[in-house]
């Protein structure tokens, strides 16, 4: 007869601890990521109910450093381990049972974001992919290369621009990086090396473990200006958004610590 089935391994415990000091490949990772649908629902059950973070996320969500100021759910979205439903359904739940606040609509504004991209790729078809992007039109004022001497820093977190380093680090090493921390380093990319913005999709998109391709490659025509976006000079100066975002050098001496005098 077949040898009996060996028992399910215990489903991953997502304490507060674990998150913050844990992590798939640095310990100094915002999360620990564990796959499947249980992890899934452990990790929305911290943010939400256990830490009691949702009241506050439109304030908190452009942190950089620690595993509580977003929700951090979009490596499970990304892989259909949760589903958006499922996320809006417990936020409702939270409205009733909590309070109901701007930052509680401001978390479904970010789903209703995710599923924008989802119907704009659809329209926009293989122009996401193009460098022109779906706008169709280049400023022909700027470089727009390819030559890895101008990009090749960037991904090995030598630019020298403390705040996109500590954050392409972080990349390399953890597999995520914050909201404001795509949005700085990709402006530096396409609008500061003027190189191909696709460079840097492509990049992300082999370490993100969030990775969707709606979602990133839509966001990237955003900030390179050849996307949805009606500020077609829409630019990040990374010097004032390291003074915005991480104003006590927390975020920059974690992941950079040969620079402690941030």
């Amino acid at each position: 007869p077949a040898a009996p089935a060996a028992p399910a391994a215990p489903a991953p415990a997502l304490s507060a601890r674990q998150v913050e000091c844990g992590g798939l490949r640095d310990p100094r990772c915002a999360i620990q990521l564990f796959g499947g649908e249980t992890a899934a629902l452990a990790r929305l059950r911290l943010y939400l109910w256990d830490e009691d973070r949702l009241r506050e996320y439109k304030q908190t969500r452009n942190g950089m450093a620690g595993q509580g100021f977003s929700s951090k759910l979009s490596p499970w979205l990304a892989v259909g381990a949760l589903s958006p439903r499922q996320v809006a359904a417990e936020v409702a739940r939270y409205e009733r049972e909590r309070v109901a606040n701007e930052s509680t609509y401001w978390l479904l504004f970010e789903l209703l974001w995710r599923d924008y991209f989802r119907f704009a790729c659809i329209g926009w078809g293989s122009d996401v992919f193009r460098l022109a992007g779906p706008k169709r039109a280049l400023d022909p004022g700027r470089g727009w290369s390819r030559d890895p001497a101008v990009w090749g820093p960037w991904t090995r977190a030598q630019t020298g621009y403390p705040l996109v380093d500590a954050c392409m680090r972080e990349l390399t090493q953890s597999g995520f990086m914050s909201n404001r921390g795509r949005q700085n380093v990709a402006s530096f990319l396409a609008r500061d090396l003027e190189a191909d913005w696709r460079v840097g999709a492509e990049w992300f998109e082999s370490l993100l473990a969030d990775h969707d391709p709606c979602s990133n490659y839509g966001n990237w025509t955003y900030v390179a200006g050849v996307g949805a976006d009606p500020r077609e000079d829409r630019y990040f100066s990374i010097p004032k958004q390291a003074r915005n975002y991480d104003g006590h050098g927390t975020f920059m001496r974690l992941w950079l610590p040969e620079g402690a005098g941030f």
